[in-house]
């Protein structure tokens, strides 16, 4: 009787040591898609944006920027569009309560786009930079939503002609990002 008994003293310490469970690690990345802007008539662009943790309340950002990828083809004439960017940011975060944080910091990126018609062929390449100023709230440990804007400077170079007299260089000072919604999850 007394070897069963330490032999189930024995095995439910072994359980017990099998099924115990540690509280998982926080997420330390996330992933979402972010829209510039929603307009019924077409041309909206979206962004995929991948975060990871560097330390607490800071991270670095990365956003994928999708444009206008479309092409049309009739008898009368064709033409296809296009344009994406990258961008490459830090951004720290300070909370404003338990589900809420107020996000910002330095964003940096490049875009390209380019037109091709029956006539003619033209593009535009711009550098960026710009300050991230958002809120984000965590719905629950996976998943957030997040409203952002980035005011900051644009370096626009640009071939709008078939010959090269109407080429351009120029900035731009201002909101380069209307307000963004984005949705994520957390990992």
């Amino acid at each position: 009787m007394k070897n069963v008994f330490l032999l189930c003293l024995l095995l439910a310490g072994c359980l017990t040591h099998a099924y115990a469970q540690t509280e998982p690690a926080a997420p330390t990345r996330e992933l979402g898609v972010r829209f510039d802007g929603i307009n019924l008539g077409g041309d909206n662009s979206f962004s995929l944006v991948f975060k990871k943790q560097k330390s607490e309340n800071k991270y670095r950002r990365w956003r994928a920027v999708f444009g206008n990828i479309s092409a049309n083809n009739s008898p009368s004439s064709a033409n296809a569009q296009m344009s994406l960017g990258l961008t490459y940011g830090l951004e720290k975060r300070k909370s404003l309560g338990e589900h809420l944080t107020f996000n910002h910091g330095f964003e940096f990126g490049g875009a390209l786009a380019l037109r091709f018609n029956d006539d003619f062929t033209n593009w535009y390449a711009a550098l960026s930079a710009g300050y991230v100023l958002g809120v984000q709230y965590n719905l629950n440990k996976r998943f957030f939503v997040n409203l952002e804007t980035i005011p900051g400077m644009n370096l626009l170079l640009a071939d709008n002609s078939v010959n090269l007299e109407n080429n351009q260089v120029g900035t731009d000072l201002g909101f380069n990002s209307t307000a963004a919604l984005t949705m994520g999850l957390r990992f």
